[in-house]
């Protein structure tokens, strides 16, 4: 009796890559917001002042990169 195989192989990739913004001021930079900020992975520069004022919460992050990856592999025999 010959059988046969059959081999099925699935692979699956992302990435995910941070672009930082700058942003620079002459003065002041000066952000108002009635709920949340939230400042992720940017360069913030003035020659006075940086004033963030929120409603409620401001968060603060470094910018951040995500790689994934995944694979099977599965075999039949008939």
């Amino acid at each position: 009796f010959v059988g046969q195989e059959t081999l099925k192989n699935k692979n699956r990739e992302s990435q995910q890559t941070a672009a930082a913004s700058h942003i620079d001021a002459g003065q002041d930079i000066v952000v108002n917001s009635g709920r949340d900020i939230t400042q992720r992975g940017s360069d913030l520069y003035a020659e006075n002042d940086i004033a963030l004022q929120a409603g409620r919460d401001i968060t603060i992050d470094a910018a951040g990169e995500r790689s994934e990856s995944a694979s099977s592999q599965s075999a039949k025999r008939s």
